[in-house]
């Protein structure tokens, strides 16, 4: 679940290296809570520092670029760090615990639907509109 696969490239590489860098962070993060490791703050924290960086790099490309889909891409990147956002502070505030199958949801609906349609998506519109000088 948390691995790198080819169906997940986008053939942007630095998109790509974002998302790998993004499920290995995960990863660390499935580790810590299936272990119970009281590191899961730290790492949940970490996710959203790397998912902030990736979503602020990939809208200003986005609009650099004159993206038509950036409202709805922005959009899903707004929805995603809301419910990241509510699960770090519910933690917190030990009003839930985080288990592996909240965690593994969370990373399919990320990587199956955003990765796979609305990335995958700009990334063919990018690819197509910058041409080498």
């Amino acid at each position: 679940m948390f691995e790198w696969s080819g169906e997940l490239e986008v053939g942007v590489p630095e998109i790509d290296r974002d998302h790998r860098s993004l499920l290995c962070q995960a990863r660390v993060l499935d580790e810590a809570v299936k272990a119970n490791d009281p590191g899961i703050s730290r790492e949940l924290g970490a996710l959203i520092l790397i998912t902030e960086a990736h979503f602020r790099w990939e809208e200003g490309s986005m609009r650099e670029h004159g993206y038509e889909g950036y409202g709805g891409h922005k959009a899903d990147h707004d929805h995603l760090l809301k419910q990241i956002y509510t699960l770090r502070d519910e933690l917190a505030a030990g009003r839930v615990d985080v288990s592996s199958s909240l965690l593994t949801l969370f990373i399919q609906v990320w990587t199956r639907k955003h990765i796979v349609e609305r990335d995958r998506a700009y990334a063919s519109y990018l690819r197509s509109s910058v041409q080498p000088s």
